[in-house]
């Protein structure tokens, strides 16, 4: 039971830099694709 709880928040911890990673590249790429958009037109 003690070591669950640490190894419980390291997944929490990792799954919300994955996600805020992911939010990013997710952003990021948006933002490029509407940059090169604009840029051909």
């Amino acid at each position: 039971m003690a070591k669950a709880a640490p190894r419980g928040a390291r997944t929490n911890r990792h799954l919300a830099r994955v996600t805020t990673l992911a939010v990013a590249a997710l952003v990021a790429t948006q933002w490029l694709a509407s940059a090169a958009g604009i840029g051909a037109h």
